[in-house]
């Protein structure tokens, strides 16, 4: 599949890859053995890994080239695509033990009925695995606006809806950092973070701005995600098909943009025609026989009414 900028889609590397893969390796950790429900399954690649780990996967996508597309990229034994939306999913109440749900919700305005759909194809004690971007760090501060999203959510929101709808709610933050990692398999101290800004070092016990929320939910009681880190290095192929992406993304735009200016364009050319048939009748006024007739009648209207002062008569003041 193509890639628009609405969905990731595998060959695109650099930063998007980094967080779309670590979300569904967390996953699959998660899935082991269960029936799970991806949704908004797009082209198909984080479904095929939820399924090297997971009994059974269902994606489900709002549209049918994604569903067709993933449906023969993916051939597994135990994975399948159908077409439906995530306020509407098409599957039997109570069916699915997990819901996997990444950057999907704020795809939608009809965020609770997509909670209310999820609730319903869930097990009692079920677990939805779901994130989304953090509208301060993903829109307000870097400034911008993602035409897919109409309605992203600040950390305090996405909270609150989860809450909402599931007794039991687990946040954790995500970003893409450049930092050193220090990893210790017998430490249970859990995470430690300094960031240095100028000279100022500051120390925290999780991850500041995160550019993602991404949660934990059900009915039971669930655990904190485990601290990770997803690296990968890329080739210089790979490189070159991210420009590719890229450059295909920044075509379209700018596109969009001389579309634009090719409005506005001929929208001053035709203000300027107005314009110049608006002089054209002026000039056919001034030069027309009535207005040569009655000049001398405008000459005595404006005597009248500003009369000229006799030689040392005192000026009238207003």
């Amino acid at each position: 599949m193509q890639f628009t900028g609405e969905r990731y889609v595998p060959g695109i590397h650099g930063d998007i890859e980094l967080e779309h893969r670590h979300r569904y390796l967390l996953a699959c950790e998660l899935v082991r053995g269960k029936e799970v429900l991806d949704i908004a399954s797009g082209e198909g690649y984080g479904s095929a890994m939820l399924a090297s780990s997971a009994a059974q996967v269902i994606g489900v996508d709002l549209a049918q080239d994604a569903v067709d597309h993933a449906s023969r990229t993916y051939d597994l034994p135990n994975l399948s695509f159908r077409q439906g939306s995530a306020a509407a999913i098409p599957l039997d109440p109570h069916c699915m033990d997990c819901v996997v749900s990444f950057e999907t919700i704020e795809h939608l305005d009809q965020q609770q009925q997509m909670m209310q759909e999820i609730n319903r194809v869930l097990r009692p004690g079920g677990l939805l695995i779901i994130s989304s971007p953090d509208k301060r760090w993903y829109r307000d501060v870097p400034g911008g606006i993602n035409p897919f999203h109409p309605k992203e959510l600040y950390c305090e929101q996405f909270r609150e809806l989860l809450t909402a709808n599931f007794a039991h709610v687990v946040l954790a933050g995500q970003r893409v950092l450049y930092g050193s990692v220090i990893a210790c398999s017998a430490s249970a101290a859990g995470f430690r973070h300094w960031e240095q800004i100028d000279a100022e070092i500051a120390a925290t016990s999780d991850i500041p701005r995160p550019l993602y929320d991404l949660a934990l939910a059900s009915d039971q009681p669930v655990v904190g995600l485990p601290n990770s880190v997803f690296e990968q290095f890329p080739t210089s192929a790979d490189t070159a098909i991210t420009m590719a992406a890229v450059l295909d993304v920044t075509r379209a735009e700018l596109a969009a943009v001389r579309a634009e200016l090719a409005g506005a364009h001929s929208a001053l050319v035709g203000a300027r025609s107005e314009l110049a048939n608006a002089q054209a009748e002026l000039v056919n006024a001034y030069g027309s026989h009535s207005w040569r007739v009655t000049r001398p009648l405008r000459g005595i209207k404006r005597l009248l009414w500003h009369p000229r002062p006799r030689p040392g008569a005192p000026a009238i003041k207003a």
